[in-house]
């Protein structure tokens, strides 16, 4: 089954996500609740994702493996994973997180780049990234249209595919659902192009990310 509603009513900038009005939010929350996810397209302007892109372009990548779950290469520490992160972890994209979603304990995010390339040992299997405190998924597309690489999520009960997207738009995003009956993975990609693109994850706690901002400020002399 492939998903086809979107919204475009939503960006986001260096202040966080603008929370739209009250009919709208209640409008995408209700999706949310009956498809287990939101499209946006357009989420990240282009003016940043074109700075995010050059910061990516000149960025090193290394392996990653999730034993049991899958491979791909990860961006090193960069501008754009801290721009990202920052912009993520405002209290008005954790406001709008926690809406969406109906999780009231969303307390902050954390999110790497990744790319992951048409070649064997690159893969993603189904698994529920219910781990570490994670309340809430967003997979944001920073890279060119490629081919494959279609984001599936389905019943672990009834092994169902609910929807299947291929998330290739400029700055597009998708916040999905996490669940103990819902499971997701991402597919192989074909083609000449690597699918390049933010996988992150609302917690229940601040994330390690804010703490040092925080950590960083109190230090700084008055």
């Amino acid at each position: 089954m492939t998903a086809s509603s979107t919204a475009t009513q939503v960006r986001l900038d260096r202040s966080g996500v603008t929370v739209p009005v009250p009919e709208t939010m209640r409008e995408l929350a209700q999706q949310f609740q009956r498809q287990h996810h939101v499209v946006f397209r357009g989420f990240l302007p282009p003016e940043l994702l074109a700075k995010v892109r050059a910061d990516i372009a000149s960025g090193k990548f290394s392996d990653f493996v999730s034993k049991g779950v899958g491979a791909d290469l990860t961006l090193q520490p960069s501008i754009a994973v801290q721009m990202l992160r920052f912009m993520l972890n405002q209290p008005s994209t954790l406001a709008f997180a926690r809406a969406l979603s109906g999780i009231e304990s969303i307390r902050g995010f954390w999110g790497r780049v990744y790319t992951m390339l048409p070649r064997p040992e690159h893969f993603d299997s189904w698994h529920d990234d219910l781990v570490d405190g994670r309340q809430l998924s967003i997979t944001l597309n920073l890279g060119e249209v490629y081919e494959g690489g279609a984001l599936e999520m389905r019943s672990r009960s009834s092994k169902q595919v609910l929807w299947a997207i291929r998330n290739t738009g400029p700055g597009d995003a998708i916040f999905f659902a996490l669940a103990p009956d819902l499971q997701h993975r991402v597919t192989s990609v074909t083609g000449a192009v690597g699918k390049t693109a933010l996988a992150g994850w609302f917690l229940d706690r601040e994330s390690d990310f804010v703490s040092l901002v925080h950590q960083a400020s109190a230090a700084e002399p008055d």
